[in-house]
């Protein structure tokens, strides 16, 4: 018996140890990454699940489900189930040795008999160390369990991070292995939660709860997030097809948004906005969804709720608790933009429900305002927002009330005016009761009294229109008088409206309602149109007069239309100015220019309002008419007495100024008088003084302004001076050919030098000089040139006559004839030359800039012709040239100064260039010559120094050598040169060293030639140097 019951319990123990080592078939924990697997040689397929909503249970499926999850999953594994019923103490304690494996496995196969669990125990004594290897191992996996109990039974809200932590020490769980578990929890928990597809308000709450219990981080909580996502996925995704994903109401759609918002509340509270990002990138990643619409998604589910919240807030105004939306807000995350949306649609959704209807009649109930302030307040609305919410719901009644107030009172206005304005009181009241009813600002019921008139205006305007487009005067007519007694009678309206307190005139508030409402250029033509055929139409009613009515109807008319004088006058001038032309016809046909009919075309210009304009136009057509009449007559187009008479009498009668009689006697007269100035010239091309006062009792008699004869006059002189220009520009260029054919330079290049330079490279024709002198003359003894003072203004010149390149040289011959002829001529040619100028048309910088190259010219041929030192007596013949060419001091000197600077520089050139040596009176003639012109060589000239250097050494040696006695003259060199003592015993050092060489070369080559005479000379020389550069016999 007792071997019987110890093989029967060593079978037993053997098997118990298989189920300790997990050789028996366990579900894995996770679901396959595949849709299939393989079991006993079978492929397994996973069906997809079908889409399943909370409705569809009998208990709705919850978070908390993922606890009796992990309990039935705990309870298929007996050695999970027995340990979790030994307690975590005894399960540790098997785990470390403890308590003996045996016992331990003997109470699991067969926890109620003694005899058996000691002989399991002996049996199992064999395998002790690896089955308590796995003991140990089940004894952990308990550990979800019991934290899962710990949560249900609790309540997740009552249970403290250390309250986990205490089971984790109790099953010896440590961190990261602890965290693992958490983490999974939590996982588990979220899933449980979206099973039901319906989101709560209070899931987020139980998360974050849950949360704070397993005291978890934001990466924790990312990791689980993640990991869950792909349960989510597979479950509800993957097998779904894209039409119910498509579909907001479907239980698999639902479920996936629940999620993504979840996630996203969860994810918003943690560390940053880069792991917010980080984390939801994941996620998104997942499901192949872009941040749009998985925004799009989570505000879907978050706005339901917040928008309860508001009407939560809405019912519970008085109660409200402050900062109870902003905690929703915050809680639901609802973005900025959304939720000012919302609060502004509660703030309008409360106003609606405060409007009440009776009989037809709007108002707001009692307490209206105040509730309406507080709730807006509450919202975080401003002032502005606020009342444009209220006017949203009130204007649109309001506007409806007005409008029938318009009709009512254009019906009045059309059968009877005055019975209408004594009812606009009463109008005016009952819109001012309904604007309070309604909770508007007075600026906004004016606003809208103001609209709602000026489209109903837009609106007759409109029907007027068509009548004008098709061009139906009588029609037209009617319906503008129509549109005008619209105007007059919702003209009280918009008065009481607009008119703080009567200070405005009707005409202003006319002007402000109306003027201008005609935004698009084509309806503006159209009301000028209609404007202007009701102006016909008025004159044709009242036999081309308007009655004050109509006057009236037109000023109202004009406002609406918003034309300004000249839209008005436009229109006047095309309507009246028939009728006046009509009145004058028979008065200038029989010449009747009475008193009488001068007053009757006046009465008729102030009767019909008729725009000066179109009266002066009248005058100057039938004043011209006459005026022509009387050119076309008369002999040569003169007018005789009589004539002048007559129409000195059309000018009193038609009031006209004396400038407008002038211009038009500008048009008909004024070639007359030219040709008269221009016959009056004759063959000399003067006019006498008798012949001028012949022209001015011509110009009277002509009725011509003096500025008109004074133009004509010139005209008359620029004709005759025209061809004395061509015969100018023509003596010019011919003289000009026939000296290039000769080979003389006739000034193109006045800088010339050689056997012309004597004219300064310009030929003096006698020809030309005369033609000039008889265009001067011309100018000069007609008096065209107008002076003032000082100031000399030419009226007319040869511009357009000739090319302006021409008249520059035409002029600077002239003046360099004036320059080089003597006598009394020579000043008269001088004297001529401001005019020349003139009458060319040269401009005066021009000028000054001619005069300037012939001065440089004449002064460069003066110093480069004097080689010599200048005298006084050249200084004095310089000064002549610059006042004979009108040159200022100030500019001739510089001129003086740069010819000056020129020639010494030119005159060293050429000695740096001649083949021969530079020679010592070669030099002093250079230094003598620039001493005498006041010029130092070594100051401005530009002088290279290793030139000066050249020149002084030449000096210098010579010097040396042609007398021992020449210190002085040596210091007078360098001075002139500029060197001061250093630079003088420098030059002179390399000078006596280059000597002293070539002495001591000459000396040994004529030694080894035996030429003992010359080899002593050159000794001589080498010792002579050697004294002056302070050698042993040296006296310096």
């Amino acid at each position: 018996m007792v071997i019987s019951d110890l093989k029967k319990n060593s079978f037993i123990s053997v098997f118990v140890l298989l189920i300790a080592l997990n050789i028996a078939w366990v579900p894995p924990l996770y679901p396959p990454k595949t849709n299939s697997f393989r079991v006993n040689n079978r492929n397994i397929i996973f069906q997809p699940k079908k889409a399943f909503d909370s409705h569809l249970y009998l208990v709705e499926p919850k978070g908390s489900d993922a606890f009796s999850e992990i309990n039935a999953e705990n309870n298929k594994n007996k050695i999970r189930k027995a340990l979790g019923k030994m307690g975590p103490k005894t399960a540790k304690n098997v785990s470390t040795g403890l308590v003996p494996l045996a016992v331990a496995l003997g109470f699991i196969a067969t926890p109620g008999s003694r005899a058996v669990s000691i002989a399991g125990a002996a049996v199992m004594g064999l395998v002790s160390s690896v089955a308590r290897l796995k003991i140990g191992q089940e004894s952990k996996a308990a550990v979800p369990v019991t934290i899962a109990n710990l949560l249900e039974k609790n309540g997740i809200t009552k249970v403290r991070p250390a309250d986990i932590s205490k089971v984790f020490d109790d099953y010896g769980i440590k961190d990261e292995e602890a965290k693992e578990i958490c983490i999974d929890i939590f996982r588990r928990y979220i899933l449980a939660m979206c099973k039901n597809s319906a989101t709560k308000a209070a899931d987020i709450r139980e998360l974050r709860d849950l949360r704070q219990a397993l005291n978890l981080t934001g990466e924790d909580i990312g990791n689980a997030i993640f990991s869950a996502s792909s349960v989510i996925y597979k479950d509800r995704i993957l097998f779904t097809p894209s039409e119910e994903l498509d579909d907001p109401h479907n239980p698999n759609r639902k479920a996936v948004d629940k999620f993504l918002f979840l996630s996203d509340r969860l994810f918003e509270v943690g560390d940053t906005e880069e792991a917010y990002e980080y984390e939801m990138g994941r996620i998104r990643k997942v499901f192949g969804l872009d941040s749009a619409t998985v925004k799009n998604r989570t505000v879907s589910i978050a706005k339901p709720f917040y928008e309860t919240a508001l009407n939560a807030a809405r019912d519970k105004l008085d109660t409200l608790r402050p900062g109870a939306l902003e905690l929703a807000e915050k809680t639901l995350g609802i973005a900025k933009y959304l939720k000012d949306e919302m609060h502004i649609e509660a703030f309008s959704n409360e106003v609606k429900s405060l409007l009440e209807e009776n009989s037809g009649a709007f108002s707001f109930k009692d307490g209206a305002t105040e509730r309406l302030k507080k709730l807006g307040d509450a919202l975080g609305l401003d002032e502005n927002v606020q009342r444009g919410e209220i006017e949203a719901v009130s204007v649109p009644i309001f506007e409806k009330f007005v409008s029938k107030e318009i009709e009512l009172a254009l019906e009045m206005q059309i059968k009877d005016s005055e019975d209408a304005k004594r009812n606009s009181a009463l109008r005016k009241g009952r819109l001012a009761s309904l604007q309070l009813k309604l909770l508007l600002e007075p600026e906004t019921s004016n606003r809208v009294i103001k609209s709602t008139v000026n489209n109903a205006a837009q609106a007759h305007f409109v029907a007027a229109c068509k009548f004008v487009r098709v061009n139906n005067e009588r029609k037209a007519f009617d319906a503008a008088k129509e549109l005008i007694a619209f105007l007059k009678s919702s003209f009280s309206l918009v008065a009481g409206g607009m008119n703080e307190g009567g200070k405005k005139s009707s005409e202003q508030v006319i002007s402000e309602v109306f003027e201008g409402f005609l935004f698009d250029s084509s309806a503006k033509r159209e009301g000028t149109k209609l404007y202007q055929l009701f102006l016909k139409t008025a004159l044709k009613s009242n036999n081309g007069r308007l009655s004050e009515q109509d006057k009236e109807d037109l000023e109202i008319l004009s406002k609406m239309m918003g034309q300004d004088a000249l839209d008005i006058e436009k229109a006047y001038s095309e309507e009246t100015k028939p009728v006046l032309k009509s009145a004058f016809e028979p008065i200038f046909a029989k010449n009747d220019f009475t008193d009488e009919n001068k007053n009757n075309i006046a009465d008729l210009v102030a009767k019909l309002n008729i725009p000066q304009r179109v009266v002066k136009e009248l005058n100057r057509e039938f004043y011209s008419l006459r005026a022509r009449s009387y050119s076309l007559k008369s002999n040569g187009g003169i007018l005789a007495e009589t004539e002048r008479n007559e129409l000195l009498k059309v000018k009193e009668f038609l009031n006209m100024e004396q400038s407008e009689v002038e211009a038009i006697h500008k048009e008909f007269y004024g070639k007359v008088y030219q040709q008269s100035v221009t016959e009056s010239m004759a063959s000399t091309g003067v006019i006498s003084e008798e012949l001028k006062k012949a022209l001015e009792v011509l110009r009277e008699r002509l009725i011509l302004s003096k500025e008109d004869a004074k133009n004509f006059t010139l005209n008359a002189y620029k004709m005759i001076m025209k061809p004395k220009v061509e015969q100018l520009c023509y003596e010019f260029e011919r003289t000009s050919m026939k000296g290039k054919k000769r080979g003389i330079d006739e000034g193109d290049d006045i800088l010339v030098a050689g056997p012309d330079a004597g004219n300064l490279g310009i030929s003096s024709s006698g020809s030309v000089i005369s033609e000039i002198m008889t265009l001067v003359d011309f100018y000069n003894e007609n008096g065209i040139a107008e002076r003032n003072g000082d100031d000399v203004t030419f009226p007319i010149t040869a511009e357009g006559m000739g090319s302006e390149r021409l008249f520059e040289k035409i002029y600077q011959q002239f003046v360099v004839t004036g320059f080089t002829t003597e006598g009394s001529q020579g000043q008269r040619y001088v004297e001529s030359q401001k005019t020349l100028a003139g009458l060319l048309g040269l401009a005066p910088s021009k000028v000054e800039l001619i005069h300037s190259e012939i001065g440089n010219t004449v002064v460069s041929q003066f110093f480069r012709n004097n080689k010599k030192p200048v005298g006084s007596q050249e200084l004095a013949a310089l000064a002549g040239i610059g006042s004979k060419l009108g040159l200022g001091a100030e500019e001739f000197d510089k001129i003086v100064l740069e010819a000056k600077k020129t020639s010494i520089k030119t005159q060293i050139e050429r000695l740096f260039q001649q083949k021969n040596k530079i020679t010592k009176a070669q030099v002093k003639e250079v230094r003598e010559r620039a001493e005498s012109l006041g010029l130092e060589l070594s100051a401005g000239l530009g002088v290279p120094l290793e030139r000066l250097k050249k020149m002084f050494m030449v000096e210098a040696i010579d010097l040396i050598e042609g007398s021992k006695e020449s210190t002085e003259d040596i210091e007078e060199a360098a001075e002139a040169f500029g060197f001061d003592e250093e630079k003088v015993k420098e030059l002179l050092g390399e000078l006596l060293d280059e000597r002293a060489s070539a002495a001591v070369k000459d000396a040994a080559s004529e030694l080894q030639k035996q030429l003992d005479s010359s080899c002593v000379k050159s000794v001589e020389k080498l010792l002579f140097y050697c004294s002056l550069a302070g050698g042993p016999e040296g006296k310096h």
